[in-house]
């Protein structure tokens, strides 16, 4: 959680500069799409009526400017969790084609990508979705500092080698 918090103070510091990390973590959610308790997720711990009912709310109750998703690409990807997810009255997102990749280049080691999709809701209001290149707790994540540095690169844009997929 500590990252998380983290990442939520930073992001609403753009908008507020003097914005306690309390007052950041009250303007967000966590949602998870299964109700395991599975440690590593896979598309076997996701639930329909969960992931339909998730992208129901963000749709049509929350409609929050930003979403950012972890560990979630592939099973997003999924044929049949990609419908559930974007079912009639859910936020509709084309998974398999985000509309920006933006590399992290604070890492050496493996290439890791940020990728986006902007999307409208069902009463048009822009939803950003930003599936993180890992889940927190796996690396290169793991560690804090990298963490922050990550965080730092996204937020404040330091990364210029954005790679448009459409």
């Amino acid at each position: 959680w500590k990252k998380l918090r983290y990442l939520a103070h930073q992001y609403f510091l753009i908008e507020n500069e003097g914005i306690t990390e309390n007052a950041a973590i009250s303007r967000c959610s966590h949602f998870n799409l299964g109700t395991g308790d599975a440690g590593t997720a896979t598309k076997y711990d996701v639930e329909e009526d969960v992931v339909k009912w998730v992208s129901r709310l963000l749709d049509r109750i929350h409609e929050p400017e930003l979403v950012i998703l972890f560990g979630l690409n592939s099973i997003l990807k999924d044929e049949a969790i990609s419908s559930w997810w974007n079912h009639s009255q859910g936020l509709t997102v084309p998974w398999s084609t985000p509309h920006e990749q933006r590399r992290l280049t604070s890492y050496n080691g493996r290439s890791y990508r940020f990728r986006e999709w902007r999307v409208k809701s069902s009463r048009g209001n822009e939803i950003k979705l930003v599936m993180w290149p890992n889940h927190p707790s796996r690396p290169p994540f793991r560690n804090i500092d990298f963490w922050k540095r990550a965080v730092s690169e996204y937020i404040h844009g330091h990364n210029k080698s954005v790679e448009p997929t459409r």
